[in-house]
């Protein structure tokens, strides 16, 4: 029996996970199979970052301004449609308290976890589990909210995630930015999360409001 935890994608299910979560190492091995079964590889150009997307009124496409992030080198394609598939927990928060640079230890995100580093005999101090929040740091310690003081080697942050992804520059007709779009609205705006008007051919696969606070974005996605 296939469980709905075993299908990640409606149109390409797997029933062979090894649990009903799995690691991240199972489930980039799942998108990459299923990537070259339906022969989307060859489309994709890795280490790529948009930084910008204009509308062209006279050609009726968008100019997309993209950097290589190996090389640095900055280019522009052209293209009648465009879809921003970014994902939202992408960019970590920023960590920015009293004495930051002098603490002594690691300062790690989970979403940035760095494999080299050992927790054995070490104090780990997790930010961000909701608990006493901390307002400074030491060289080998930190001082909570609370007043009190505790030893520690390394910091895992926890902070969540920044939606930077909506911080990119998008021009559409008339020389209106999405920022101009959201502000006239007050929030972040989006037609069933999915177009803005003013922004011909852009479409967000992920778009605002769309997220839940439970069960899989995929599910958001695929509707």
């Amino acid at each position: 029996m296939i469980k709905t935890q075993d299908v990640p994608l409606s149109f390409a299910p797997n029933p062979n996970f090894s649990k009903v979560f799995p690691s991240q190492a199972e489930i980039l091995d799942y998108f990459t199979n299923v990537a070259n079964r339906f022969d989307v590889t060859r489309h994709v150009v890795p280490n790529t970052e948009w930084e910008g997307a204009y509308w062209q009124e006279l050609t009726s496409t968008w100019l997309v301004k993209l950097r290589n992030l190996s090389t640095g080198q900055l280019y522009y394609q052209e293209c009648k449609i465009l879809i921003s598939a970014v994902g939202g927990l992408v960019n970590p928060n920023q960590f920015d308290v009293s004495g930051i640079d002098d603490f002594q230890g690691d300062i790690i995100h989970t979403a940035r976890w760095k494999t080299d580093v050992s927790l054995h005999d070490k104090d780990v101090i997790v930010v961000g589990n909701g608990y006493d929040p901390i307002t400074a740091l030491r060289p080998r310690s930190v001082l909570t909210k609370s007043g009190q003081k505790y030893p520690a080697d390394i910091i895992v942050l926890a902070t969540g995630f920044s939606l930077t992804q909506y911080d990119v520059e998008l021009i559409g007709r008339n020389g209106r930015t999405r920022a101009q779009h959201w502000n006239e609205f007050g929030y972040k705006e989006a037609y069933k999360s999915i177009a803005m008007s003013e922004f011909p051919n852009f479409f967000y696969v992920l778009g605002p409001n769309s997220g839940k606070g439970h069960t899989s974005t995929i599910y958001s996605i695929e509707k």
